[in-house]
């Protein structure tokens, strides 16, 4: 089990600091940490125990006034880009005189990642894009779209997909004469935060214009 290693003083066993999950990414594990009377502190350990006789600093982040400001309201997020299957995390809150206080253990325990779906389709009904692709009844989606006529770089994310679905999603959100590029990525509900596995190859779909006449 995870416990502070003596390095530090620990106030409390029970402190302002909490970290969550809030999402896991094919290679990487998104973290949410919020503090409360964070001008109490000066620093914030991100920790790791992969089950070794030592934890694992991931960063340290110094609390200047505009972080501790952030850290207070919704928190600020930390990547985590080399994720163990099955490890604890925890953050510690370091005062200036580097007695700290711990959150309370976050373990994760994960199933293999999702695979791509196999050949999802595209079919343009009026006003919207239907995509479909072979699901089952323990995994939803991910859907990204990137915009070809702006020049899209990056793909957004424009919908999670309910087991219940089927395999189905419908993007209402397209335009005349426009030209989408989207990916799938199967996705298992932990209920607190998704897991979803690398995505489809890009599926390219243009939407008729209909002003044109033929």
């Amino acid at each position: 089990m995870l416990e502070n290693k003596g390095e530090d003083a620990t106030d409390n066993a029970v402190s302002d600091a909490s970290v969550r999950v809030e999402e896991v990414r094919p290679s990487s594990v998104v973290l949410r940490i919020t503090l409360r009377n964070a001008a109490e502190f000066s620093a914030l350990d991100i920790l790791r125990d992969d089950g070794d006789s030592e934890l694992k600093l991931l960063q340290s982040v110094e609390l200047s006034p505009k972080i501790a400001a952030s850290i207070e309201g919704d928190g600020i997020v930390f990547v985590d880009r080399d994720p163990v299957a099955n490890s604890q995390y925890v953050v510690a809150a370091v005062r200036a005189d580097q007695t700290s206080e711990l959150s309370e253990v976050l373990p994760i325990s994960l199933q293999k990642t999702p695979e791509p779906p196999n050949a999802p389709t595209a079919t343009v009904m009026p006003g919207a894009v239907e995509l479909t692709w072979k699901s089952s009844e323990t995994v939803g989606a991910v859907v990204f779209r990137r915009d070809l006529v702006s020049g899209q770089k990056r793909p957004e994310r424009i919908g999670v997909v309910s087991t219940s679905a089927g395999g189905v999603f419908v993007d209402p959100n397209v335009m005349p004469g426009g030209a989408y590029a989207y990916r799938i990525a199967l996705a298992r509900d932990y209920g607190d935060f998704l897991q979803f596995g690398p995505p489809s190859d890009e599926l390219y779909v243009t939407v008729p214009d209909v002003s044109v006449k033929p």
